[in-house]
Formats: C-alpha cells, structure tokens, sequence
C-alpha cells in the first residue's frame, strides 16, 4: 500500500532511511545546509511521524533514536 508523504517528511524520511536508527541532532545536522531547519523543527516534524505512524521512536536512556515503519517502495512524495 502506498504511503504518501508531503515534502518536508519525504526530506527526512531520506536521510533516515541512509542512517538509520538515528537521532534527530543527526538528522538535524545533516539537513541543516539543504534545508535550514532548526533543531526544534526537525524534531517536531519527526515526532508529527511517529504519531502518524511514519517512524517509530524508542528511547534508551536520555536519547531518542527513531527509525522508518516506511519501506521506500510504500512511500510516494504527494
């Protein structure tokens, strides 16, 4: 079944798929020169995500590390 996911998800649905699992200062980090986003919007487009079932977050200790419930053949930039 395909996944349609908006712009900003699809940007970092990709960089998740190339580090995964992963932290959102990871993503963050890698996007920061493409996109300009900050910290803040990085982790509240991936918790938006998780919440819609896109990625799933598990945390261990004081870190967050996230990881796609998406394959790239399910998802389709909308």
């Amino acid at each position: 079944k395909e996944i349609e996911l908006n712009e900003a998800e699809w940007t970092i649905i990709k960089a998740i798929w190339e580090n995964e699992p992963c932290t959102a200062p990871a993503i963050q980090q890698e996007l920061e020169k493409k996109t300009a986003w900050t910290y803040s919007t990085v982790r509240t487009l991936m918790d938006r995500m998780v919440v819609k079932g896109l990625l799933a977050a598990k945390k261990e200790r004081n870190v967050t590390l996230y990881s796609s419930t998406v394959t790239r053949a399910q998802a389709r930039l909308s």
